[in-house]
Order: C-alpha cells, then sequence, then structure tokens
C-alpha cells in the first residue's frame, strides 16, 4: 500500500549523536515495501574520499587544497546552513555516518504535498486518491 513518507537524513560525527541534516527532508509517495534505511559510515579518509569520488551525499563533497594539492573533505551536517561545517584532511579526519530513513506522515495539508513532492510523484497522488483535475488547477490559479 502507497502512503506519504518523509525521507529523512540524519548524521553523526566521531562516534556523537545523531544530528537531523537541515533542510534535507522531502515528502515522497510510494509503497511501504519499498521504504529501505540506507546507510553508509566511515572509519578511514581514504574509504570516504574514494566513496565520495564515485557517490554523491547531500552534505559531502571533496576537493583539494589550494597550494599543495592534498585531497579534503568537507562536511556540513547542516546541509547549506553552514552551521558545522567539517574541513577534513587526511590527519585530521573525524569518522562520521550518514543515514537516511522514511517516516510516515498522516498530518500533511494539499499545499504541503504539492510544494514538498515532485511533481510525478504528486500526480500520482493525486490519481491513486481520485483528486479530479479541477481542484488542482482551481488550487494552482489560487496562488
Amino acid at each position: 500500500m502507497k502512503k506519504v513518507y518523509k525521507y529523512v537524513g540524519y548524521s553523526s560525527i566521531d562516534g556523537g549523536d545523531w544530528d537531523k541534516l537541515g533542510c534535507s527532508e522531502y515528502l515522497i509517495y510510494m509503497d511501504e515495501s519499498l521504504c529501505k534505511e540506507f546507510s553508509v559510515t566511515f572509519e578511514s579518509f581514504d574509504d570516504a574520499y574514494q566513496y565520495l569520488c564515485k557517490h554523491d551525499l547531500v552534505c559531502a563533497h571533496i576537493s583539494k587544497t589550494l597550494f599543495k594539492k592534498s585531497p579534503i573533505i568537507y562536511y556540513e551536517n547542516t546541509y547549506g546552513l553552514c552551521e558545522k561545517v567539517y574541513k577534513m584532511t587526511q590527519k585530521g579526519f573525524k569518522p562520521f555516518k550518514e543515514k537516511w530513513v522514511f517516516e510516515e506522515v498522516t498530518d500533511h495539508t494539499f499545499k504541503e504535498l504539492m510544494c514538498s513532492m515532485k511533481t510525478d510523484n504528486f500526480i500520482e497522488y493525486c490519481k491513486d486518491k481520485d483528486f479530479p483535475c479541477s481542484i488542482i488547477t482551481d488550487y494552482l490559479k489560487s496562488r
């Protein structure tokens, strides 16, 4: 059965508490059997750097230092809010974990769904709930 979920990210640096990744949740309409938690753990700089060369993480990116061209990892566990940015080199690496989970949402408004879902996902939700197209177009005109 399909339901509305929040896909929420959390991170833990150096064995600390799990912090919710800022600006990292969005709504998705999907079958509950597909809701699998995703998690990744990095115990060493080399493991993290190699992973980030091939995959994207919302709050991490790699670069090289300006003069020595040494690899460096930038990790923001507040995504875009720049409150906690970790600049990790080979010497100053802190192990980190990131996980993404699905949390069921039952108290959503039509506007929240419309603004937070991808368009095709929102249309699928409306069709499954038998919302007539006129409701959606009337709502769009009223904005």
